[in-house]
């Protein structure tokens, strides 16, 4: 029961700190390392306001 709560406590933690991350604007290509991942397949990341200033908006 004690490694249970243990992991939970380290659980709800980590959520937090993601929650809090995300609420300061941080991605979670950023934060998750994604980036690279996307880099190697080809894949360029646009933000949405370079999308909608780029006029690629519907």
């Amino acid at each position: 029961a004690r490694q249970a709560a243990e992991a939970s406590r380290a659980r709800e933690e980590k959520e937090a700190a993601s929650r809090a991350a995300f609420q300061d604007g941080q991605l979670g290509l950023d934060r998750y390392g994604l980036r690279e991942t996307l880099a190697r397949l080809g894949v360029t990341y646009r933000s949405y306001d370079a999308h909608v200033r780029d006029g690629d908006g519907a």
